[in-house]
Parts: C-alpha cells; sequence; structure tokens
C-alpha cells in the first residue's frame, strides 16, 4: 500500500513525508538559513526514519485492535490519512494566505504533539498480547539472524510471497499515473489546471469512497479479493486512457482510486493476518519494501 500503497503506501505511501519534515524545517525556515542541501538531508533521514517507523506503525494495528477487527483498523486508518490529504492543501494554502508559511509548519510541526501524547497514554497491559517464539533458555537472535528468519518465511510461504511480488508489480508500473496525470489533462482532454485540479481530486475522493466502504464491511480479505481488485484496477486504468470526454474520465480517475485503495488496504490485512504475531514486524518490513520502495522507481520509469 496507498499506497500505498500502505500501501501506505500507493493512495498513502507518501502520506507522512511532508509532515515528518516539519519540525526541522519549521526551524529553518523562520531564520533564514534554509538551504537546498537541508532538503536532501532531511529527505535522506527522512527515509531513514520511515524505514523503521513505518514496518513498526503498520504490525502495531493488530495489537490495538485484534485479528478480528483488523479490517475494520486498517480501512479507518486509511479514510482518515486519505481525509487529510484532500483537505490538508486546501487548509495549508488558506493559512499561507492568511498567516505565512512559517506559520503552516509551525502549526503543522505543533500538529505531532497530541500524537505522541496518545502514544505515551497507550496502556501496555490493555492490549492484544503478542505471542512470542518459543526460544530455548539463553538463545538471542542478533540483527541479521532476525532479518533472515523474517526473509526466510516470505520467500517459503507462497500465500505471503504471492501478494508482496504481485502487488509490488503493480504499484510499481500501475499506480504512477499521477506523474502523467498534469499532461493527460492539458494535451489530451485541454482542460488546464483547473481540470487537473479535479482530477486529481477525484482519486482521492474514490479512495477515500473505497476506504469508508472497506471500514463498513469489515471482511478479512482472501488472496482472490486481492488478485480481482488488482484485475477490476488494470481495466479502469485502460479505460481512462482511452478516454477523451472530460466527464468520462472524470468518473474513472475515481473508480481507480476506489480500486487502488481496495486492493491494496486487503493486501496489507492479508499480510497482517497471516503472518505470525512474533514476525509481523518482519513481514511488515518487506511489504514497505516492496510497496513503498516500487514508488520512487515508478515515478522514475513514468518520467
Amino acid at each position: 500500500m496507498s499506497h500505498g500503497s500502505p500501501l501506505v503506501f500507493p493512495s498513502g505511501a507518501g502520506q507522512s513525508q511532508g509532515n515528518a519534515l516539519v519540525t526541522p524545517a519549521g526551524v529553518l525556515i523562520p531564520t533564514g538559513a534554509v538551504q537546498l542541501w537541508h532538503l536532501y538531508v532531511l529527505a535522506m533521514l527522512l527515509g531513514l526514519t520511515n524505514s523503521l517507523g513505518r514496518p513498526a506503525s503498520r504490525a502495531f494495528v493488530v495489537e490495538m485492535v485484534g485479528r478480528e477487527d483488523l479490517p475494520n483498523a486498517v480501512a479507518l486508518n486509511s479514510s482518515f490519512s486519505t481525509l487529510a490529504r484532500i483537505v490538508g492543501p486546501a487548509l495549508g494554502g488558506i493559512i499561507i494566505a492568511e498567516s505565512s508559511v512559517t506559520m503552516l509548519f509551525l502549526l503543522n510541526a505543533l500538529g505531532f504533539l497530541p500524537m505522541i501524547v496518545g502514544l505515551a497514554l497507550i496502556k501496555r497491559n490493555a492490549l492484544h498480547a503478542q505471542a512470542l517464539q518459543p526460544r530455548s533458555v539463553g538463545e538471542r537472535q542478533n540483527t541479521w539472524q532476525s532479518l533472515r528468519e523474517g526473509v526466510d518465511y516470505v520467500w517459503k510461504t507462497l500465500a505471503v510471497l504471492l501478494v508482496i511480488l504481485v502487488v509490488g508489480l503493480v504499484l510499481l508500473f500501475g499506480t504512477n499515473f499521477n506523474v502523467v496525470l498534469p499532461l493527460f489533462a492539458t494535451d489530451v482532454l485541454h482542460v488546464g489546471a483547473t481540470g487537473f485540479g479535479f482530477l486529481s481530486a477525484a482519486t482521492g475522493v474514490g479512495a477515500l469512497l473505497s476506504a469508508l466502504w472497506l471500514a463498513w464491511n469489515n471482511q478479512l480479505p482472501t488472496i482472490r479479493r486481492v488478485l480481482i481488485g488488482i484485475l477490476v484496477f488494470g481495466v479502469l486504468e485502460v479505460v481512462f486512457a482511452v478516454s477523451h470526454l472530460y466527464l468520462l474520465p472524470l468518473v474513472l480517475i475515481a473508480s481507480v482510486g476506489f480500486a487502488e485503495e481496495a486492493f491494496a488496504m486487503q493486501a496489507m490485512t492479508t499480510l497482517q493476518t497471516v503472518a505470525p504475531d512474533h514476525l509481523r514486524g518482519r513481514v511488515m518490513s518487506v511489504q514497505v519494501l516492496f510497496f513503498d520502495g516500487s514508488l520512487p522507481l515508478g515515478y522514475l520509469l513514468m518520467g
């Protein structure tokens, strides 16, 4: 996922990236000391922290809600993230217009405080217990042994390997349409910047409706449903690509966002449901590598 999807992930694969930069950038911008190399360094540090934070946060969801409510929790989390991506840019524009970019970064940085407080207030004994792998007395794995154990599990478990490889390839080649969406809006549909804005918004609306539908449905996903969702997603993209009437592509791109969110969230839920408790974090690390990691490469290929 996503876009993160996740996907996170496809639709929301980069949803935390801009936010994670606000704290140091909020210090550099008001002082006027910000330079281009600062942003490069912050982006690199962001990638390193995301490689640790994303698998941990995704694996932590099942500890908070349990396996029974996992589909609902994943979908609700995605719906809030998608809603933030729809409302956030508009709200940010208003803040910049009424105040300044500095105020925007400052408010965004302060927005992390409630999240930190909420995490600190979580009662560990109220979480769903995490089953630990039985080991011999005194046996302790180092980092590389632990990592190898997780990769071996993914490689030897056909269902997990199938979901990661198939969804990763789809994200690599299929979910980067937003790179060429501006060209499609101007050179194919001839609707200009305003039309492009509506196309982008339609994608987010479709993803939001999909996340809400998954949360309301709250059904445990299956590999078959994931594959069907991928097939529908591909067909919708093909139809969108050959559509030249503005209203039809507007509906189709919203449907593409709906289908993308659906298969990505179901794939992520499937992996968290199938993986044993003591390996879930490592499985989600591989998922982040293939799902989130495919997006930048896909952007490059599309460009």
